[in-house]
């Protein structure tokens, strides 16, 4: 999971801010797209904001 992290801190995604806002407001935000563009790596790095900011 460490690797993923530097993946997103590598390549700044501009929906990252938007899905963390987004899962304020709703019990669930769907991510789909082709394959291999970063879906699983953006929700693995908003887990992550997730998890440190509710600590």
């Amino acid at each position: 999971m460490e690797f993923c992290s530097k993946i997103a801190w590598f390549f700044p995604r501009s929906l990252q801010t938007h899905t963390v806002e987004l899962l304020d407001q709703f019990p669930a935000v769907v991510l789909f797209g082709p394959r291999q563009v970063g879906k699983t790596t953006l929700a693995l790095a908003d887990a992550m904001r997730l998890i440190t900011r509710a600590s």
